[in-house]
């Protein structure tokens, strides 16, 4: 299943609840809104800030602990690779 969704679009929580109760995988569209999420100055920013890592990170590491059926695969531009596994240390 893959339906637009990340930490501030969250409209579709009831397939992701339908999923979640299926063991069916979710992959979230736009996990970092087009790259508004993880960018400066963005929403996440502030706590990310404060928890010092990048705002790209903080909203994986949501998607990530959200649910267990979460697939997310963020933009090559917008998250090098690098970067991709330090969401779990979130």
């Amino acid at each position: 299943m893959q339906n637009h969704y990340n930490v501030t679009n969250r409209k579709h929580e009831a397939v992701l609840d339908y999923c979640d109760a299926k063991s069916i995988s979710f992959i979230p569209w736009h996990p970092l809104g087009d790259g508004t999420l993880s960018g400066s100055g963005g929403p996440l920013d502030p706590i990310a800030s404060a928890l010092g890592v990048t705002a790209a990170q903080l909203g994986i590491a949501w998607l990530l602990a959200h649910s267990a059926v979460m697939l997310p695969i963020p933009a090559q531009p917008v998250w090098p690779t690098s970067n991709k596994m330090s969401a779990l240390q979130v």
